[in-house]
């Protein structure tokens, strides 16, 4: 009796297994078959190589775009939000949704920042790709295309020239020239998390500073956090690097002028040489 009990047991185990791998079959196939649909339709507006080599490259497109019962379907897909991307990155979310773009974004504010702004929307890749919209060399410009954008800027009260005055800063010469571990905007403001500076949880208020600092300088002095990383060398802003941004334009001049000169001069006195002794 034991011994058919258990070759009962074990039929049943693989009929499941068996019937759990033509779920799975069915499963790819069929959703090999409805991404086909979407290549067919949007094909000319997604590029397929590209999402084909992201790190999404095995999500079906309805596990992002939801909205989307049937292929065909007469709407387009919604414009995603934060939630579409909940499912699989709930930490990351939750963070946002606490943020400075999260919380505009909550206020009805368009403009604000969400995730396929800064992550893209089909050309996602992991941070340390260089394809990446994220990646240390590339995050400056993709932040940049709102905190450069002077429209932006007034409308919002938002500090002005983030992205010009960083690249101009030891961190962006340095990751500028190949420095990969220099401090990019992420090192300082958060990813996800990202506060105003008058926040007292942001990692760039005053009291914190410290400890964001420190994690790069471990051994630095309190007059690291004296000095400023967007120093704009403008008499308004920051008169001491102005005036040390003049003193240098104005000193070049003279300098190239002089050098100029001394060249000129001495290219003068050699042809006079040489006439000179043709005529003798």
């Amino acid at each position: 009796m034991a011994g058919a009990a258990l070759v009962g047991y074990n039929y049943k185990r693989a009929r499941m297994i068996a019937f759990s791998w033509i779920l799975l079959i069915m499963g790819i196939v069929s959703t090999a078959a409805g991404q086909q649909g979407c290549w067919d339709c949007h094909g000319d507006r997604v590029d397929r190589v590209t999402f084909e080599s992201s790190v999404h490259q095995d999500l079906a497109c309805t596990v992002c775009h939801r909205d989307v019962q049937s292929i065909p379907h007469e709407q387009p897909p919604m414009r995603l939000t934060a939630q579409a991307c909940a499912g699989c990155h709930p930490d990351q979310v939750q963070q946002y949704q606490q943020s400075v773009h999260g919380q505009a974004r909550a206020q009805g504010i368009g403009e604000a920042a969400r995730c396929a702004d800064c992550h893209s929307a089909h050309a996602i890749f992991s941070k340390t790709d260089p394809r990446s919209s994220v990646f240390v060399r590339n995050l400056p410009q993709t932040c940049g295309r709102c905190h450069e954008n002077s429209g932006l800027s007034e409308r919002f009260g938002l500090a002005a020239h983030r992205y010009s005055t960083y690249w101009e800063s030891y961190h962006g010469l340095s990751v500028k020239y190949g420095n990969l571990i220099a401090a990019k905007c992420s090192s300082c403001h958060g990813s996800h998390l990202i506060l105003a500076a008058s926040d007292p949880k942001s990692s760039i208020h005053p009291s914190n500073l410290w400890q964001t600092c420190g994690q790069c300088h471990p051994t630095a002095s309190a007059n690291l956090l004296k000095g400023k990383v967007h120093v704009e060398a403008k008499l308004s802003v920051s008169p001491e690097v102005y005036a040390v941004h003049v003193f240098y334009l104005v000193f070049l001049g003279v300098f190239a002028t002089l050098f100029v000169l001394h060249v000129s001069l001495d290219i003068i006195r050699w042809v006079r040489r040489r006439k000179k002794r043709h005529a003798q």
